[in-house]
């Protein structure tokens, strides 16, 4: 059955499918989606989860072993299968039609892959998915669509905006949701549950032109310390909030903490990087090669010490000195080196 990703929430609460197919070339309405799948899998007892990644040459046996072996605790679980290119091929083709035909108890299969061309909605494979489970459809929004969008996305936020802000946003964006999200993100910290005008959104805006929040994430990411110094300083003299500062280096970290995870486990930096933003690739593989898995799991913890100050819990040390102490250790100048380090 075919859903759109607005009906998924709804669908969702009458009950899980034993399979979800989202395919489209949208990348935030995909993510929010699985990201939905896996909530209500994980309230409804789906405790154990399964990452497989189909590249060129892999194996499709493995979906039957996987799905054909026991958990070792009895529990439910999802096997998450991520296609890197459009199609399965005529073994994926088979084995999702088995799969799709007697689907194992107590497992949910998601399977995620790009926009899918119009011979392949009526391929076998597809009509077998389509019948077991449900298939969401993921299209880029129109400018209407994006306007409806950022305005809910607003309201949820707790903030009102007047016609002119969201179309100021809008224009800001061009249509991508993701940096209208993280836009809304950051017009949230700024102003809290406030009601937004044009000016209130041109300004914020213009103040981080500059120097921007996402420039000094960046930077850190690239692991250039002079830039970070210059833009973290300019962030500084211009009186950006420490709080926005402090969420853009978090956000990054906390990306970084579950993608070399992943490395540890096996994957490999195409897998781990594959949602990123085509620019930002290299910069996040610098990043990954640069600190270990646990150093990115000291360092979110830094952040998490870092916002202690910013609240005034820890008085006796200043934001920004902490803020560059962690910029610079993002950037490799200082590797924690135990866990007494961080409080």
């Amino acid at each position: 059955m075919r859903i759109s990703p607005g009906q998924l929430e709804r669908h969702l609460q009458q009950g899980l499918k034993p399979v979800y197919l989202l395919c489209g070339d949208e990348p935030l309405q995909l993510i929010e989606a699985a990201d939905l799948i896996r909530e209500f899998a994980k309230q409804d007892g789906y405790t154990e989860r399964d990452v497989v990644f189909v590249e060129p040459g892999f194996d499709w046996r493995e979906l039957e072993q996987i799905s054909g072996n026991l958990s070792l605790f009895s529990e439910r679980r999802i096997i998450d299968l991520r296609l890197a290119s459009v199609t399965p091929g005529n073994d994926g083709s088979k084995a999702l039609q088995s799969y799709a035909g007697h689907p194992p108890r107590d497992t949910l299969l998601l399977l995620q892959m790009g926009k899918l061309e119009r011979n392949a909605l009526t391929s076998a494979w597809f009509r077998a998915l389509d019948q077991a489970g449900i298939v969401i459809q993921v299209w880029p929004l129109n400018n209407r669509q994006v306007r409806d969008w950022v305005s809910k996305r607003l309201r949820l936020a707790g903030m009102q905006a007047d016609d002119d802000a969201v179309r100021l946003l809008v224009a800001r964006v061009e249509g991508n949701l993701l940096a209208a999200r993280q836009e809304i993100d950051k017009l949230s910290l700024l102003f809290g549950q406030s009601r937004l005008d044009a000016k209130s959104i041109y300004e914020a805006v213009v103040d981080s032109a500059r120097f921007n929040v996402f420039d000094l994430a960046d930077a850190a990411l690239e692991g250039d310390t002079i830039r970070s110094v210059k833009v973290l300083n300019g962030l500084h003299a211009e009186d950006v909030g420490t709080p926005l500062v402090l969420w853009s280096l978090t956000e990054q970290v906390r990306s970084l903490v579950a993608m070399s995870f992943d490395l540890e486990r096996g994957a490999t930096l195409s897998q781990v990087t594959q949602k990123q933003w085509q620019r930002r690739k290299p910069l996040i593989a610098k990043a990954l090669r640069r600190h270990s898995h646990c150093v990115w799991c000291r360092l979110l913890r830094r952040c998490a010490q870092v916002d202690r100050v910013i609240k005034g819990v820890d008085n006796q040390d200043r934001e920004w000195e902490k803020l560059l102490q962690l910029v610079l250790q993002m950037c490799g100048q200082h590797v924690l080196s135990t866990t007494s380090d961080i409080s």
